[in-house]
C-alpha cells in the first residue's frame, strides 16, 4: 500500500493562530483589570477581555472545522 499524505486544512491552522492570539490578548486583558491605569477615558470597558474572548471562541470553532479526519482503511 503507498503512504498517503493528507493536507492539513487552512481551517485548522487559521484556528490555531485565532487560539494563541486570543490566549495572549485575553491574558493582557486579565491583566489590565490586575492593574488598570491611572488616566485612563474608558476605565469601565476592557477590549482585550472582549476581543481576546471572541478570537479565543472563533479559534475554537476554525479548529472543530478543520480537525483532521482519519481514513478509514
Amino acid at each position: 500500500m503507498e503512504n498517503q499524505r493528507q493536507m492539513i486544512p487552512v481551517w485548522f491552522w487559521v484556528g490555531l493562530m485565532l487560539l494563541v492570539y486570543g490566549i495572549l490578548i485575553t491574558g493582557a486583558g486579565l491583566l489590565y483589570i490586575s492593574s488598570p491605569p491611572q488616566n485612563y477615558a474608558a476605565k469601565w470597558t476592557n477590549p482585550n477581555l472582549w476581543w481576546g474572548g471572541v478570537m479565543l471562541i472563533v479559534g475554537i470553532i476554525f479548529l472543530y472545522i478543520g480537525r483532521k479526519k482519519r481514513p478509514s482503511n
